[in-house]
């Protein structure tokens, strides 16, 4: 299967798949290693052995894509590690190889989810017993509910005769274990043979041994089935209210998570564009350009930063529109300016080239004089940190002495005064 023809989406959808089909994927495995027994889902051990198994795919998704085993905007990726992680991990999987240390993680994990399993399944087999136990003690203190025990068992038991014969032996006994011990015992051996026959539960609940609400709730799983639904809720309840703040105005998740995917390596060119559309529109709102531009520069500042990102970046700082206010037309221009100055700090020569070459173009757009040593600056990695210093303050300078102009009319105007 050739991964590269995957439709390339924003990386948050595809590791929402990744978890979607990891919790589908972690159901099965959850009930594959705990078989058919009723009431897991009421046990805790087994939403840790669930979320284990949920979390390993999106785990193994950023892994890979940190390797560069794979795209992390690949949503063909995303359903091929969501579904098939474990092959992938074990060494099976001819699509998708994962590193060599990795894959050893895999034993000690499969031994902690074997011996989770193992608890679960014991804790599930004591919360059956109680229901046993539970039943037995009612049939015990009803005698109304333990002749229809007995009518049933005699109606639809195999050896009506060898019953009657144990509890004769039982009522033998009176004397030395006392009438309450006696109708215990009886009642437990009625209940034994009981639970032999074909959906014994059924036949017990409809002949009044037991109730519908102990049918249903204990028999039937409804208790295991409503604690499930009710984790579900509040899980879908807490991810709606998570997602609404943090796609909100006030939350700057949104741009943390653009600034990272604008930044990350070997990212596709249409996520690369997809961050800068976002990022560019959100820089449009005055109360978030501030904080956007501060991060920006910061960015270009960060000396891991690679030459390809540094472009992305200034590009969209440059492509700030002034606003449309007159009161606050030029601030747009010095802002951006301003900021993008303090990132010529970057210890990457490279990059601070280009943020001069970016200060120049601002410059020039908006009829901001400079003085050619800026414009000609040359930076280099054996500039010492006087020098950059000094370019820093030349440029402080200029933007803070002069009004940018945004009318070009006015702009051509200063020009041919100068």
């Amino acid at each position: 299967m050739d991964l590269e023809i995957s439709p390339d989406v924003d990386a948050y959808w595809c590791y929402g798949l990744v978890l979607a089909l990891g919790i589908f994927t972690g159901y099965t495995q959850v009930k594959k290693h705990l078989g058919k027994i009723e009431g897991i889902w009421f046990v805790n051990g087994t939403w840790v052995l669930l979320a284990l198994y949920s979390l390993i795919p999106p785990l193994l998704y950023w892994l890979l894509d940190l390797t560069g085993a794979i795209n992390d905007t690949a949503i063909l990726s995303a359903v091929v590690i969501g579904l098939g992680y474990e092959r992938i991990l074990t060494g099976g999987s001819e699509t998708i190889r994962a590193p060599g240390d990795v894959s050893k993680l895999w034993t000690p994990l499969l031994a902690y989810a074997n011996s989770l399993a193992k608890q679960v399944g014991q804790r599930v087999f004591q919360l059956e017993s109680r229901l046993d136990e539970r039943i037995i003690a009612e049939v015990t203190g009803d005698p109304v509910k333990f002749d229809s025990l007995l009518e049933l068992l005699k109606s639809r038991g195999d050896d009506t005769t060898a019953l009657l014969a144990d509890l004769a032996k039982i009522d033998a006994n009176a004397a030395s274990l006392g009438d309450e011990a006696v109708c215990e015992l009886k009642a437990r051996r009625l209940y034994n043979d009981a639970t032999l026959l074909a959906d014994a539960y059924y036949l017990m609940k409809i002949k009044g041994v037991i109730d519908d609400f102990t049918y249903f709730w204990y028999v039937r799983g409804w208790r295991g089935r409503t604690v499930s639904m009710l984790v579900a809720l509040v899980f879908f309840i807490a991810a709606i209210m998570a997602g609404r703040h943090l796609v909100s105005d006030a939350s700057e998740v949104p741009t943390r998570y653009d600034l990272w995917r604008i930044a990350k390596e070997d990212n596709s060119r249409k996520d690369q564009f997809r961050a800068q559309n976002r990022l560019s529109e959100r820089l449009q709102d005055p109360a978030r350009q501030g904080r956007i531009l501060n991060r920006l520069s910061l960015l270009l500042q960060d000396p891991g930063l690679q030459n390809e990102n540094a472009k992305l970046v200034l590009e969209v700082m440059v492509r700030v529109r002034p606003s449309a206010s007159a009161d606050t037309a030029t601030d747009g221009p010095r802002d951006v300016a301003l900021v993008l100055i303090d990132a010529l700090r970057t210890p990457n020569a490279h990059n601070r080239d280009q943020t001069n070459q970016s200060l120049v173009y601002l410059a020039d757009k908006y009829c901001v004089p400079v003085d050619t040593a800026l414009k000609e600056w040359n930076p280099e990695d054996g500039d010492t940190i006087a020098t950059v210093e000094r370019h820093i303050d030349s440029w402080r300078a200029h933007w803070l002495s002069t009004t940018p102009l945004t009318d070009p009319k006015a702009c051509a105007a200063r020009r041919k005064a100068d």
